[in-house]
C-alpha cells in the first residue's frame, strides 16, 4: 500500500463568476521515503495540490489517502490530527516568531500536539534537532540574530517536532542565496535519507527539482511525471 494516493484529484475556484481549475484530473502515488519534486511556474496549481496533500484545502473531486486513510472523509478533529501529527510544513517564509528564542520557536508546534499528548521530552528533542541542522550554539538565540539560512533551518526542525511521517515544502529556498541554498537542500536530503521521512518539494526550480528521486512537473493543473 503506498503511504501517499491521490487519484483523479481537481480542484476548481470561482473568481467574480468565471471558475478555474487549479488542479487537473491528478492521480499519482508514492512509497514512504520518497523524495519528490513538483516544478511549476507561478500559478500552475503546485502550491494548491500541496495544500490539499496536506489537508488544508479540500479538493472539488477525486480522493486523497495517506497509509490507506481517507483524509477528506475524517471529521474536523480528526483532519486537524493529520496536519498536526502526520505532516510537517515548511514555507517560503521561515515565519518564526521574533520575541521567542530558536528552541521556543521549535517547541510552538508540541502545543498542537495530536490528542494533546507532544512527544517525551520536547525540549530534549527540540536540542537534538537544532544540532541536526547545524545550530547547536544558536539555541537560545532569536530570529534577529540569525542569518536567512540559519532562520530557515530553524523552519526545517521545527517542522519535525511532532514527528511527522511527511514534510511538505513550498519553494523553501525562495528567497535565498544559492551557497545557502544549496545547504539548505542538503539538510533536506539528510532528513530524508536519515530519517526516513517523505519529502515532497514543490519548486520553480528545475535545478533544484533535479536533486529529487522522482521529479513530476505541473503545468495549467495537470501533472506529469518526468521521465516516463
Amino acid at each position: 500500500m503506498p503511504q501517499v494516493a491521490l487519484e483523479n484529484i481537481s480542484k476548481k475556484f470561482r473568481i467574480e463568476g468565471t471558475e478555474i481549475s487549479a488542479v487537473r484530473d491528478v492521480s499519482f502515488s508514492f512509497e514512504k521515503g520518497d523524495f519528490i519534486s513538483i516544478v511549476g511556474h507561478s500559478g500552475s496549481g503546485k502550491t494548491t495540490l500541496l495544500s490539499i496533500m496536506g489537508g488544508i484545502l479540500k479538493p472539488t473531486s477525486g480522493s486523497f489517502r495517506f497509509n490507506g486513510m481517507d483524509i477528506y472523509g475524517l471529521g474536523e478533529d480528526e483532519l486537524a490530527e493529520y496536519r498536526a501529527g502526520s505532516i510537517g510544513f515548511i514555507f517560503q517564509f521561515a515565519s518564526l516568531l521574533p520575541v521567542l528564542t530558536a528552541k521556543e520557536n521549535l517547541l510552538l508546534p508540541t502545543l498542537f500536539a495530536p490528542n494533546g499528548k507532544p512527544r517525551a521530552n520536547p525540549g530534549k528533542i527540540a536540542e537534538e534537532y537544532l544540532e541536526l541542522v547545524g545550530l547547536k550554539e544558536k539555541i537560545n538565540a532569536y530570529p534577529h540574530q540569525l542569518s536567512g539560512g540559519q532562520q530557515r533551518r530553524v523552519a526545517i526542525a521545527r517542522a519535525l517536532m511532532n514527528g511527522p511521517e511527511a514534510l511538505l515544502a513550498d519553494e523553501p529556498t525562495g528567497d535565498l542565496d544559492e551557497e545557502t541554498e544549496a545547504q539548505v537542500m542538503e539538510f533536506f536530503k539528510k532528513v530524508n535519507k536519515g530519517m526516513g521521512i517523505t519529502f515532497i518539494l514543490v519548486t520553480h526550480s528545475t535545478e533544484l527539482a533535479r536533486m529529487a528521486g522522482r521529479k513530476f512537473r505541473m503545468t495549467n493543473g495537470i501533472l506529469r511525471e518526468e521521465g516516463q
